[in-house]
């Protein structure tokens, strides 16, 4: 499917599911609403402006959401965001970095235990040897 048919759906998707759009205008910014952004002819050029559609509406239609991120990041498997499995707690987290092995919360903790862990040793090595 080519760029225009994709903006086209996007603003069809718009007009009936975007709670911010009424009669060409965005709610939202009090001005013509400029989702699709006629300057720029690709998507993935930046066609679409609207952080909120593209966070908020675009998943609503599972087809064209993986479509346009398709068309926006240049291929499939960048677009679909890889969900992992903490290693502690079992969660599913969407992973910040290629290393990352613990939830948020799960990894808060664990930075928390090294660090006490890393303080021990340390003490233990800094302090005076007591003889009995």
């Amino acid at each position: 499917m080519n760029d225009k048919n994709l903006i086209r759906r996007c603003k069809a998707l718009a007009v009936h599911a975007c709670a911010n759009w009424r009669d060409h205008e965005c709610l939202a910014r009090d001005c013509p609403c400029d989702m699709a952004n006629p300057r720029y002819a690709t998507i993935h050029d930046g066609a679409l402006n609207c952080d909120y559609f593209l966070k908020s509406v675009l998943p609503l239609d599972t087809e064209l959401n993986r479509l346009v991120w398709r068309s926006i990041l240049g291929d499939e498997e960048r677009a679909q965001p890889r969900i992992r499995f903490c290693t502690i707690c079992g969660s599913a987290y969407v992973p910040t970095s290629p290393r990352q092995k613990y939830c948020s919360i799960c990894g808060i903790e664990r930075k928390r235990q090294r660090s006490r862990e890393k303080q021990r040793r340390y003490t233990e090595r800094k302090r005076p040897i007591q003889q009995a």
